[in-house]
């Protein structure tokens, strides 16, 4: 299952390891036996005559249990250690898409009741998203959430990339427990505390060789002190729109009865509406 689940990227790289090659050749010549192979022989006999391989050493060299049979040697033993070290070294490093593996590796079946209900209280509390949040889920499964939040804004104090579905998982997760008893009031010295080195493992899990910062023109910020006069105006302009107008003031039913001929823009004695 392991083998059918990886990318193909990957299982190319297995298939190229001097310890699959020797399997595969060993494969191509093992002996399959059937019951014809075994006639005329007294197989009580011929257990007898077998030696013990936990006590007696069936080989010229090397000592007891150092050749389980005759094709898998102790060699052929540390070659596939260091096969599956390479491939451990090769999953940890190369930039190919984890999030995606996690989710044809995971059988939810398998994953216990309080993991089930806390992603689907999380995605209850994100009502809704523009990509599937399920996917990610799984993905940060493998990662200190609370810990990614405080890196990112290590990162990037003035406009951090906060992902919509990491929050969520702050409000609703057992494990982030400790977060929500301090209610989330988070200080710099936890912000300078924070493991980067994790943000930058989840970011490579899906391609990127350093954490992305946004784009000047995506952060929302501006600066007062470069604006000219026309900028002003238009910067004071909105903040009253926010906190001084009322809509209502401007709204006008046309079947009131108190709707007056100065209230119609199409009247000659129209009169403009006198705001604060």
């Amino acid at each position: 299952q392991l083998i059918n689940g990886i990318p193909p990227e990957l299982a190319e790289a297995m298939d190229n390891t001097d310890f699959i090659k020797q399997a595969r050749a060993l494969e191509e010549k093992m002996m399959v036996l059937d019951e014809s192979d075994f006639d005329g022989m007294d197989l009580k006999e011929e257990m007898q005559k077998t030696p013990d391989l936990l006590k007696d050493d069936p080989y010229e060299t090397g000592g007891p249990g150092s050749e389980i049979l005759k094709v898998v040697s102790d060699d052929h033993m540390q070659e596939l250690d260091n096969s599956y070290k390479k491939i451990q070294e090769t999953l940890a490093k190369e930039p190919w898409d984890k999030v995606e593996y996690k989710v044809q590796l995971t059988d939810f079946d398998m994953l216990d009741n309080q993991t089930i209900q806390e992603m689907d209280a999380c995605l209850d509390e994100i009502q809704g998203s523009a990509y599937n949040c399920t996917r990610w889920l799984l993905y940060d499964l493998d990662f200190n959430v609370s810990n990614l939040i405080l890196a990112a804004v290590k990162h990037n104090r003035d406009a951090p990339i906060i992902f919509q579905h990491w929050f969520p998982q702050l409000m609703t997760y057992s494990r982030y427990e400790q977060a929500r008893e301090r209610d989330f009031d988070f200080n710099w010295e936890d912000v300078e505390n924070a493991d980067i080195s994790e943000l930058e493992r989840y970011y490579q899990g899906f391609g990127y060789d350093e954490i992305p910062k946004k784009a000047p023109a995506e952060t929302g910020i501006i600066g007062f002190e470069d604006l000219d006069e026309e900028e002003l105006k238009m910067a004071a302009f909105e903040n009253w729109m926010i906190e001084v107008y009322n809509p209502e003031w401007d709204r006008k039913d046309f079947d009131d009865d108190n709707f007056q001929d100065e209230d119609n823009v199409f009247s000659d004695f129209y009169e403009e509406p006198q705001h604060p």
